[in-house]
């Protein structure tokens, strides 16, 4: 199965156990800690995306947009787009995704949760 998204892989495993453990997120398999998989930079891709997406979600608010414009523009040549892909992917970053950010800090700010401390 190295090449099936996570996701459904999740529901595929809690499918095959016949119980509701996976499906309310108390534990097991659809837990929203756990997980089947082990989280691995260097093994499958699976492994490999699980990894990322932790590493993303415990990264700070506000330096993601900058993270997520250097990744999108440098690493992934958008530069060769011209003028209309540095339009396209500051936009994207710095508009959309730090957005995204300041709407986190103010649900955070409302409910009282403190984010992580780094």
């Amino acid at each position: 199965m190295p090449g099936r998204h996570p996701t459904r892989l999740y529901r595929a495993l809690a499918r095959s156990q016949g119980s509701r453990e996976g499906q309310t997120g108390e534990s097991g398999v659809g837990g929203r800690n756990e997980s089947p998989i082990t989280p691995s930079l260097f093994e499958s891709r699976d492994q490999r995306v699980i990894w990322l997406k932790r590493l993303w979600s415990r990264s700070p608010l506000f330096v993601k947009p900058n993270l997520y414009f250097i990744k999108r523009y440098f690493l992934r040549a958008g530069f060769l787009d011209g003028k209309e892909g540095f339009i396209f992917h500051f936009l994207q970053a710095y508009w959309y995704r730090l957005l995204v950010d300041i709407n986190l800090d103010e649900i955070r700010n409302l409910s009282g949760d403190k984010p992580p401390q780094q």
